[in-house]
């Protein structure tokens, strides 16, 4: 019996069942009250298109050719050509493999509630295609945020294709259901909050490794909590650097050294917590609409018609991953702080650099680390800028006069998330430098700190600095690697 890796309903996929699908083909279905569902809706179109009623983008042109009609003899050839027209071919980067899968799980989800009034046999061929191996080339920023359009032509042109199992002629309103939605914004968005919750853990054991090297006081990662806004993200992250310091001799005060440390050590928990606000915030927005039926017009089963549709709005999708992007770069902030301080002596009494001693070469293979950071965390800061306003486009004879650029928006976030993990990575490696020039043993440590510890240690040129190109993608590889 061949396998089933999800059966859609239309309303309970999650962000962590995209993910899920997306990493290889999959071969689901539709539950058996989303098939029925798909088949209303087809009805209800099927009846509306026998009465006479003008549907937009299927008896009628499409933007500013909405005042044409489609004689029926000519249906096919006008979705075949939607689709090929739509799918112009423009030079860039494409869309990962998971990506597309993404979006297909989303689209097919939005199918099987109903309201895309498309048959079973367009349902049956999405599921075909997600469970292919080969998918087609599809470009990224090709798409201003109100449906996306481009891409999701190119991700349907084995639909129209030659394939006998896959392809195959449009009926009735197919075509503009096809692209007429989100999904690959919605898909995309979906895979980027699942890398920012694991960045996020990455950066709250960064900053308890950075406590270790300090010689931080813990005050503020006790269980009480005591003087902490009461956000969940703030006690989350609290209880993810504390648990990372676990076992630490740090908890019974045998190596503070402040009474009050610099305010990048006090602030991890809130500053890192308040991520995770945001990405909480985001990730309701995106679960919400990977569960609505996106398209235009859209079939209302309850009232058992047609109705304008408007949920391709992406406005408050873009506002999230704005506000995403510009807290992720103040949690990368913070890191950069803690990784300087760590080499500063005034603060770590530790020499300038973290160099075994005084001299003209001391300390500069971590100094050169801090610079490395800093140029990253400028074009973090360049990618954090809102885009939410810089659409400026009229197309279709000013009919599409608003956008939102939330395909730019994730995308944008998507890179921020990389540039993350290096500065994670470096505040890691600087931390490690730091505990092994206090000599602190093992024992002292957290466990989970000993373990990143154990792994970062060797691949630092400690004590032999400048003797050959030290490579920093390994440590900060290996701390990626510890990161649950």
């Amino acid at each position: 019996m061949t396998r089933i890796h999800h059966v859609f309903d239309g309303e309970s996929l999650t962000i962590a069942h995209v993910a899920a699908l997306a990493a290889g083909p999959a071969r689901c279905d539709l539950s058996a009250e989303a098939w029925s569902r798909v088949k209303r809706g087809r009805a209800i179109v099927e009846r509306a298109a026998a009465s006479g009623e003008a549907i937009y983008g299927a008896t009628t042109g499409v933007g500013s050719q909405k005042d044409f009609t489609v004689r029926p003899e000519r249906i096919a050839g006008f979705n075949r050509r939607m689709i090929l027209a739509e799918a112009t071919d423009l030079p860039g980067e494409t869309f990962a493999a998971a990506v597309l899968r993404a979006a297909l799980v989303v689209r097919i989800n939005a199918m099987a509630t109903g309201a895309l009034g498309v048959s079973h046999d367009l349902v049956r061929r999405n599921l075909l295609l997600l469970a292919a191996n080969d998918l087609p080339r599809v470009r990224a920023g090709a798409s201003f945020g109100i449906s996306d359009l481009g891409p999701l032509a190119q991700l349907s042109l084995p639909l129209v294709g030659d394939d006998p199992k896959i392809g195959g002629a449009l009926a009735l309103k197919e075509a503009c259901s096809l692209i007429n939605n989100n999904s690959v914004a919605l898909g995309h968005a979906a895979l980027v909050i699942e890398a920012a919750r694991r960045l996020i853990e990455a950066f709250d054991l960064a900053a308890a490794i950075s406590l270790e090297g300090f010689g931080g006081n813990l005050a503020p990662y006790g269980d009480g909590g005591a003087g902490a806004v009461a956000h969940s993200g703030h006690a989350a992250s609290r209880r993810a650097i504390g648990a990372a310091l676990e076992g630490s001799t740090l908890w019974h005060g045998n190596r503070t050294r402040l009474l009050q440390d610099p305010l990048s050590f006090r602030f991890a928990a809130p500053v890192n917590g308040a991520v995770r606000e945001m990405l909480a915030l985001v990730a309701r927005v995106v679960e919400a609409e990977i569960n609505t039926g996106v398209d235009n017009p859209v079939v209302d089963l309850d009232a058992e018609r047609l109705r304008t549709g408007v949920a391709m709005d992406s406005t408050l999708l873009t506002l999230g991953f704005d506000g995403l992007r510009q807290a992720l770069t103040r949690m990368a902030e913070l890191s950069t702080e803690r990784a300087n301080k760590l080499q500063w002596s005034q603060f770590s009494g530790l020499r300038v650099g973290l160099a075994a001693a005084d001299g003209p070469e001391g300390g500069v293979q971590t100094l050169l680390l801090n610079h490395l950071a800093a140029a990253r965390l400028g074009a973090m800061r360049a990618l954090a800028g809102p885009v939410l306003l810089d659409y400026r486009g009229l197309l279709g004879d000013g009919i599409e006069d608003t956008g939102t650029l939330a395909p730019l928006a994730i995308g944008q976030t998507e890179r921020a998330l990389e540039i993350g993990w290096v500065l994670a990575g470096l505040e890691a490696s600087i931390a490690v430098w730091a505990i092994a020039r206090r000599g602190i043993p093992g024992s002292a440590l957290g466990t989970a700190v000993h373990g990143v510890y154990e792994a970062v240690r060797p691949l630092l040129p400690i004590d032999a600095e400048g003797d050959a190109v030290f490579d920093a993608g390994a440590a900060i590889g290996a701390f990626r690697r510890t990161v649950v």
